[in-house]
């Protein structure tokens, strides 16, 4: 990725400070064996450019990239950081570049500047991470380079930035910097000749105006599907309707990191609320303090990986939109699976089928704090396939129905079995991303989850069956007379 804007001399000279050399604590990363390293972010200035030069050696393969990425640094510690570009016939200003460490370790790079004649907007610059440090043995672990694209959102939320751009080669070489801005949200909005090549612009929308505005008009015009009208976003609308509990329902659309992030963006106080009520929760019933709920939360995340890393994905989207560290995201993905742990017994919800009739209900019945908390996820893939869930805040997935004519329902049940393997709220939410009754069942019946649950299946064709998982035993219930109690 270049930024020629940036690299031309500048025309004239604003005498302007340099950045102060002041170390932040920023992330906790976990690295091989589970051992853990502070990550460390400090402003590039002339103590540690040569540290900074170093990792865009290990992550440019061209000398001109580093001679480009050299001049960039130099003007952004001496100045001046605004200048007119020949290149883009506009201002530029540079906002931010950054060192990151992992222990004392050089570790990854990343910038920020502005093209002032492009409103709301800001680019992402010099983005960089030692190949070394661009994977974790444990999945739990928040990338690097998510840190990094997460402090740029920051950035541009604390400037009131509605969106962030970035520019790439368009070349199969490439292909590893395109997955990476599509797969966090980034679109591509243009591509553009440059110097005989071809490049990219991509841009990441952040929405949380054209969100508040389009739950504006979702309540004015509920028969308009607003999520349709944003494209690959997700729009937050209240039921709250005389005689019925409130309930946001959120409409999301994108890829698994995206849709994760929408989520977080847009609940975040309530996951927040979520999070504090199960840290409450397990600690009264002797599960510890936080860390040690962080540690048994993080046992999940290799499990879920392994069963379907879009889950992780998404998982990891939730904690990067909602500000939310991520081991806390995975605890409550994983809550009824410590609670399981903690609790001798539990006395939880009533659930029927007729599946005659197709007809599947059942009550939640659960925390009084909680009530006023729950959301309707509904998410539309590619393809056309819709899932409509009842969750908490923060969660994948729970109860729900989809587009396939699949609805799915859960009891937990009481036993002193424990088993290990997928938290049942991810199972749930596998089985309504099922385009058919057969995906579904083969999902539910060759995967281990990890606790004691009745996940009770049915169909728009008279099909209905419970999956009671006990340990590591499976057993399928069927109807009598076309009934399930």
């Amino acid at each position: 990725m270049h930024e020629t804007p940036e690299n031309r001399p500048p025309k004239r000279a604003v005498p302007e400070a340099p950045p102060v050399a002041s170390t932040e604590l920023h992330e906790v990363c976990f690295g091989a064996g589970g051992a853990q390293f502070q990550v460390t972010k400090e402003p590039i200035t002339s103590d540690n450019i040569g540290a900074a030069l170093s990792v865009i050696e290990k992550c440019f393969s061209l000398k001109s990239d580093v001679e480009a990425a050299k001049l960039t640094y130099e003007r952004f510690i001496a100045g001046p950081r605004r200048y007119h570009s020949e290149f883009s016939g506009t201002e530029v200003e540079l906002l931010s570049y950054d060192l990151y460490r992992v222990g004392d370790e050089p570790a990854a790079v990343g910038g920020a500047y502005k093209l002032l004649n492009e409103p709301n907007r800001i680019y992402m610059g010099w983005l960089g991470v030692v190949p070394d440090f661009r994977k974790h043995q444990n999945p739990g672990a928040k990338p690097l380079s998510e840190v990094v694209l997460d402090d740029a959102i920051a950035l541009a939320r604390k400037r009131g930035e509605t969106g962030i751009a970035a520019v790439a080669e368009d070349t199969p070489a490439n292909r590893n910097t395109h997955a990476y801005y599509e797969r966090h949200g980034f679109k591509v909005e243009k591509t553009f000749e440059r110097n005989g090549e071809l490049d990219r612009l991509y841009v990441l929308e952040l929405r949380d105006t054209a969100s508040k505005e389009g739950a504006e008009a979702s309540r004015e015009h509920s028969g308009v599907d607003v999520g349709d009208q944003l494209g690959q976003t997700a729009v937050l609308t209240d039921r709250n309707k005389e005689h019925e509990v409130s309930m946001h329902e959120l409409l999301l659309h994108g890829t698994p990191f995206h849709i994760g992030r929408m989520h977080g963006e847009l609940l975040a106080p309530l996951i927040g609320d979520v999070v504090q009520v199960y840290m409450d929760l397990f600690a009264a019933l002797g599960g510890g303090d936080r860390e040690s709920i962080r540690v048994s939360a993080q046992a999940f995340a290799d499990r879920i990986e392994k069963f379907d890393p879009r889950y992780m994905e998404e998982i990891r989207g939730i904690a990067s939109g909602s500000g939310i560290d991520l081991r806390d995201i995975l605890a409550i993905n994983s809550r009824t699976e410590i609670l399981t742990s903690l609790l001798a017994s539990s006395k939880e919800c009533t659930l029927f089928c007729f599946a005659h009739e197709g007809i599947l209900a059942q009550t939640w019945d659960w925390l009084r704090r909680l009530e006023g908390k729950t959301v309707l996820l509904r998410i539309r893939h590619d393809d056309g396939h819709t899932v409509l869930t009842m969750t908490e805040p923060g969660i994948v997935g729970k109860i729900g129905i989809n587009s396939a004519g699949l609805g799915v329902g859960l009891n937990i049940l009481s036993s002193s079995e424990r088993a290990e393997g997928v938290p049942v709220h991810v199972l749930l939410r596998s089985a309504l991303d099922a385009r058919s009754w057969d995906e579904a069942h083969d999902r539910l019946t060759k995967s281990n989850i990890g606790t004691n649950s009745a996940i009770t299946l049915a169909d728009d064709q008279g099909r209905c069956m419970t999956y009671e998982y006990k340990g590591d035993g499976l057993k399928v219930l069927q109807p009598r007379a076309g009934v399930l109690v």
